[in-house]
């Protein structure tokens, strides 16, 4: 229902490249914020921001586990500074009266924390640069050293991004043949600046959003074209999005109808193209998630897949075509359709009628062997209808359908290859 349908799509394809999974521990409480706080916000603004927002939140924090990245030597400084914590607050007990004053805490060995790997890997070949993007293990090393200390402040209470200058790696760093000595939370600002400000970044984000909107295996020269805006704009993704969009390639009728949508993408859009009004969403939530595509649940930092053999397989297709038949029936909890009445040019011939629907619903009429084999589904529906089925809008002295007609006909544009793809 949005009425900026670009903007959501690619607030989509963000949260997907940025991806967080939900149940991994705090994360669940993490995830809206993150969707609707750091990333929507910065989908058409610099990517260095959205780079920076996405580091520093607690979703990604927790994620990746940045937040219990320390510096060599500072993991056994923390430790000892939690065991007297530890100890202190028993002590206070005891003299409370909550705890025996001999009563002795138990000994445990606690291995302390030091530096992760996680975060600073999945930026490098996920993030920013790509899995082919010039970077080392040594690398993968530096950037883990640079962002040490960035932590959450109370994870488990009121979390919120805080840079501990005490877990904080001092020493100088190269990254990418680089020198990082900005000193403290400066450092982890340098390399993020770096790494979104690279060719080999430009490049790699140039080429997921074309194979996203354009093709699995998107032309070079839109690929280039968008480098170069990328470059020219230091990363605006307004301007990479215009330059995207403006190419003849985007336009071009080789590329249409060049992707699979996805099981989101498939939903929502069959959802406007009935004019749905949903007021009650988890019976469709459910629908993608038996799709394959449960929401914010991809527990790897990938992400869901943007290219279409990922998407089609034989059971996949099946429960698509169910949830178009269902919707085209008005089957669907949760929501209510409102297609409205087809032209009364469409009552010549049941092919019209099919041809005239699949304009309602954005679609070109259906290809030959399609409408041959609907029509002829068409023709085994009893007439009249089944008791239950109305009309959404025409009638069949209007449009040479029955209610129950239109209904199965509509269902079958829905589920129909030409409106799988886009």
């Amino acid at each position: 229902e949005s009425t900026r349908q670009l903007q959501d799509v690619i607030t989509d394809f963000w949260f997907n490249h940025f991806n967080v999974y939900f149940y991994k521990g705090a994360d669940r409480y993490f995830t809206t914020q993150y969707a609707e706080q750091v990333i929507r916000p910065h989908v058409l603004g610099h990517f260095y921001h959205l780079l920076l927002a996405t580091a520093q939140s607690p979703a990604m924090l927790f994620y990746l586990d940045n937040w219990r990245s320390v510096a060599p030597g500072a993991g056994a400084r923390l430790a000892a500074y939690r065991a007297r914590m530890q100890a202190r607050r028993r002590a206070r007990m005891a003299r409370m009266g909550f705890l025996p004053a001999t009563r002795r805490a138990p000994q445990r060995k606690v291995n302390p924390p030091g530096i992760n790997e996680n975060y600073g890997r999945e930026l490098m070949e996920l993030h920013t640069l790509g899995v082919n993007g010039g970077y080392t293990q040594r690398d993968v090393d530096q950037v883990a050293l640079c962002l040490t200390g960035w932590t959450i402040r109370m994870p488990f209470r009121k979390p919120a991004f805080f840079f501990a200058p005490r877990l904080h790696s001092q020493r100088p760093k190269t990254v990418l043949g680089r020198r990082i000595d900005a000193g403290g939370k400066q450092d982890g600002i340098a390399v993020l600046k770096l790494l979104a400000n690279s060719p080999a970044t430009a490049r790699h984000i140039s080429d997921e959003l074309a194979q996203r909107f354009v093709s699995d295996h998107p032309p070079q020269a839109l690929v280039n074209r968008m480098v170069a805006v990328w470059l020219r704009s230091h990363g605006d993704l307004r301007q990479v999005m215009a330059a995207m969009i403006a190419s003849p390639q985007f336009w071009s009728p080789r590329y249409a109808g060049d992707k699979f949508k996805a099981p989101l993408q498939m939903v929502a859009s069959a959802a406007r193209a009935v004019h749905a009004r949903v007021y009650n969403p988890e019976h469709l939530v459910q629908v993608v998630a038996q799709m394959g595509e449960p929401l914010y649940l991809d527990l790897t930092p990938n992400g869901y897949s943007n290219r279409n053999p990922d998407w089609i397989s034989s059971t996949g297709l099946v429960d698509r075509m169910n949830f178009s038949l269902a919707l085209g029936a008005g089957w669907v909890p949760g929501m209510r359709i409102s297609m409205p009445a087809l032209p009364a040019t469409a009552a010549s011939s049941r092919a019209d009628a099919l041809t005239a629907l699949a304009h309602a619903i954005g679609q070109p009429a259906p290809a030959p062997a399609v409408e041959k084999t609907m029509l002829a589904n068409l023709r085994r529906l009893p007439h009249p209808a089944a008791g239950g089925w109305r009309s959404f809008g025409a009638t069949s002295a209007q449009a040479g359908l029955s209610p129950a007609q239109e209904k199965l006909a509509l269902g079958l544009l829905l589920g129909a290859p030409g409106f799988q793809h886009y």
